[in-house]
């Protein structure tokens, strides 16, 4: 009795990777909230090292350094913290981060992009850790009095969750159907005839 090998083929995972398109953005009307058009991310010091977010919504620590709500330090583009001055007065910025108090320049905040976003891998509290060095993302626009939401639209995605599940539901009957046919085939082949 000769036995057939059977290639067995199993579903491989490539991987996973973050939509990064830009979500629309929510007027809060407070001067510490930002978000980004055209990409890139806001770098943030952390204990563990330097990560990036796309969540603006920052705030003043008691050292009047500009931070996270996790008090993560916002970067600045020279790779230092940023500091507003006690009594600064009105902070406006510009399009490219930079940061304003009056006329003063104070600082301005360190927007980076990298070549391959899936070089990126989600951290704690919104954060993303890089496997590359980031480069500078000139195409990025820094908005002020605005936080950036979800850039997922809930229908589209229940949308494309229910084809999905409609395309496996189809899959795994025709595999019951192929299943039951080869059964049924064995029991009339194994089945004696009758002279």
């Amino acid at each position: 009795m000769l036995f057939r090998s059977e290639t067995i083929s199993n579903v491989l995972d490539q991987g996973m990777m973050t939509n990064t398109t830009d979500g629309p953005l929510k007027n809060t009307d407070n001067n510490y909230d930002f978000g980004i058009r055209g990409g890139g991310y806001f770098a943030v010091q952390t204990p563990s090292g330097e990560r990036y977010t796309r969540n603006g919504n920052f705030k003043l620590d008691s050292a009047s350094r500009l931070v996270t709500q996790m008090d993560n330090g916002v970067v600045g583009a020279d790779n230092r913290p940023i500091t507003i001055p006690p009594n600064a007065g009105e902070i406006r910025v510009t399009g490219d981060g930079t940061i304003l108090a009056g006329s003063q320049v104070v600082g301005q905040m360190k927007i980076v992009g990298f070549s391959n976003d899936r070089a990126l891998k989600r951290g704690p509290n919104s954060l993303m850790i890089a496997n590359e060095q980031p480069q500078r993302a000139p195409q990025a626009k820094v908005v002020q009095g605005v936080i950036e939401e979800s850039n997922v639209v809930p229908m589209f995605e229940l949308a494309r969750m229910t084809e999905v599940v409609r395309n496996f539901q189809q899959t795994n009957n025709l595999i019951e159907q192929e299943h039951d046919r080869q059964r049924d085939a064995v029991r009339r082949i194994g089945k004696p005839s009758n002279a």
